[in-house]
């Protein structure tokens, strides 16, 4: 049989290539496949194209959103469909290896598709490069970048507060949907809160969307280690995480989540009273006494006193939380019902529907939620160095109750 008849994977052969000369055919399989860059569909399907297709976008910049590798794309305007005027911005997250994606991952990709939910960034595709290559997810790209970056700006403007109100209900319900469909994301924070922007919303700062991957993270385990003392000084992402994130059995559960979000509106709420430097502050306290959290047993964990005394109590003292406000009932809610142990801990859909109580009467009461910017109101003091040390290593702390009772140097 002539070496330059070719047989494609359904068995089909290919004879236009029986007059060719063995060097001209392979010239032509080498350089085939520039014409051969596939043509996206925005449908999150997962396709699997040749290892030596080209891709049809260019990388704009690397994101520094730790593992997987993650890209800022734009896809050529002829191969995304449907066919736009000009390119689809997008964020790409390349697993290089496939020992690095698990069935379960793909599993929440095939699962996340179908979400039309105004506040969940759902997959615009995957793909894969065959069994040995890499594999990537693309998913929408937010103009106005990350929630971190938005609170950077420390950005003002009319109508603020009541924006930052509703975009929390909105989050808690993408959340609500979320759970309602057994998922878990497990990765809450500012950094993975996008700020979308449509045309119509071109007048308005646009909303927020619950984005990132299920399990992106490389969660740390529970173990006699300089880590397992001082977790969030080791690892800033973990800043987000339960009390129970520690446990060796620990897995994702959805009161996790709850617990991430509710610390992630309570930095919106302190961005919002006293800017960006009063977030800033308070993540060096929390960071400073290395776990957010006490209780002998994780089951039984919750806010740390030094957590509670300092800031939620400087908070309520201050003008803009006055009881009776918006801020106020935000903050009291977060306190009693998301920091709470596991068990007592809020779902998703009390969350949401308290925070949509909360949201209904600012649009019917303009003094109920307050208007001031950053450095307006009253300073918040974080407590000094030396009350937050006495207060970080109790006896009756997780850290003290793990190293029997003695509180580590």
């Amino acid at each position: 049989m002539s070496k330059t008849i070719v047989t494609s994977a359904r068995g089909k052969e290919f004879r236009c290539f029986v007059s060719w000369s063995p060097k001209q055919f392979n010239n032509f399989l080498q350089t085939q496949w520039v014409l051969l860059a596939p043509a996206f569909e925005g449908t999150g399907k997962n396709i699997t194209i040749g290892r030596q297709c080209p891709l049809p976008f260019r990388i704009v910049e690397r994101l520094d959103f730790g593992q997987p590798d993650s890209y800022r794309v734009a896809i050529h305007k002829a191969h995304f469909k449907p066919v736009t005027e000009s390119e689809t911005p997008a964020i790409v997250y390349e697993w290089s290896r496939p020992s690095e994606v698990d069935t379960d991952l793909q599993m929440q990709v095939d699962r996340l598709r179908g979400f039309q939910h105004p506040h969940i960034s759902a997959p615009l595709i995957s793909f894969d490069k065959g069994p040995d290559g890499p594999y990537c997810i693309l998913f929408p790209w937010a103009e106005g970048r990350s929630l971190e970056e938005f609170w950077g700006t420390d950005a003002r403007g009319p109508g603020l507060s009541l924006w930052a109100v509703k975009q929390m209900v909105g989050l808690a319900d993408g959340l609500r949907v979320l759970h309602e469909a057994s998922f878990c994301h497990n990765c809450l924070s500012p950094t993975n809160i996008f700020l979308f922007r449509q045309p119509e919303e071109a007048a308005v700062r646009g909303h927020l969307g619950i984005a990132g991957l299920p399990y992106q993270r490389r969660h740390i385990r529970l173990g006699r280690t300089t880590t397992a003392r001082h977790p969030i000084k080791e690892d800033p992402a973990t800043a987000y995480s339960d009390p129970e994130f520690l446990a060796e059995n620990w897995r994702p559960q959805q009161s996790s989540d709850v617990w991430s979000m509710g610390l992630l509106f309570m930095e919106f709420v302190l961005w919002l009273l006293h800017g960006v430097q009063a977030v800033q502050e308070f993540r060096q306290m929390y960071r400073n006494l290395g776990v957010f959290w006490n209780g002998r047993y994780l089951k039984d964990a919750k806010l740390r006193e030094a957590i509670s005394s300092v800031l939620l109590n400087d908070l309520r003292n201050t003008t803009q939380c006055a009881t009776g406000t918006a801020w106020r009932d935000i903050v009291d809610f977060l306190a009693d019902r998301v920091w709470a142990t596991a068990k007592a801990r809020s779902t998703a859909k009390e969350m949401h529907s308290r925070l949509q109580q909360i949201a209904t009467t600012a649009e019917r009461d303009v003094s109920y939620i307050p208007h001031p910017g950053p450095g307006n109101g009253q300073p918040l003091k974080f407590g000094a160095v030396g009350t937050i040390n006495q207060i970080a290593y109790r006896s009756d702390d997780f850290s003290a109750a793990f190293w029997g009772g003695k509180s580590p140097s």
